[in-house]
């Protein structure tokens, strides 16, 4: 299932135990899985190969993020947007807007790899910081197109990258 799907434990956790087993990247669920008798494997993501990263960009900004508005993640890029250049890109602008940011359309495929190339930065945030292995797929996403990516601390993220090697938290 999706991360939207899994993401609404009120409807997905009754579910789970029906399966033979629960494939999932957040370690830090594994207790709760248990708890209701459901197995668990931990499985990574990977970023899209119809993502390919691309040379140079017509447009260029500081920071780029993508993704939907929550207020954490707005009074990070309002602080951002004091002395760089940030382009949001969301599925769901209206938020954003009443915020006071311009938004660009959400990217996918081509569009997202030149969105990334034409940011010195991409910065993200997820919705939480106290799950372990609980981030979005957005960092795979951007690393597999080249991007710079900057991000809040989760715990388990030295479990698969190497602060200011592969990101920067």
């Amino acid at each position: 299932l999706s991360w939207p799907m899994r993401s609404r434990l009120s409807w997905w956790l009754p579910l789970a135990p029906h399966f033979d087993l629960v494939f999932i990247r957040e370690r830090g669920h594994f207790d709760r899985y248990a708890k209701l008798g459901v197995r668990c494997v931990y499985l990574d993501q990977a970023c899209d190969q119809e993502e390919q990263p691309v040379e140079g960009a017509t447009e260029r900004c500081d920071v780029a993020f993508f993704g939907n508005y929550y207020p954490s993640r707005g009074r990070a890029l309002r602080v951002l947007s004091e002395r760089h250049d940030v382009r949001v890109h969301s599925i769901y602008p209206s938020p954003w807007k009443r915020a006071g940011f311009q938004v660009h359309p959400a990217a996918f495929g081509t569009a997202f790899a030149e969105a990334v190339a034409s940011a010195r930065i991409v910065y993200g945030e997820s919705v939480t910081h106290d799950v372990e292995g609980y981030w979005s797929d957005r960092i795979y996403r951007v690393l597999g197109r080249r991007g710079f990516f900057l991000t809040r601390y989760t715990p388990g993220l030295e479990k698969s990258f190497r602060n200011h090697e592969h990101l920067v938290w």
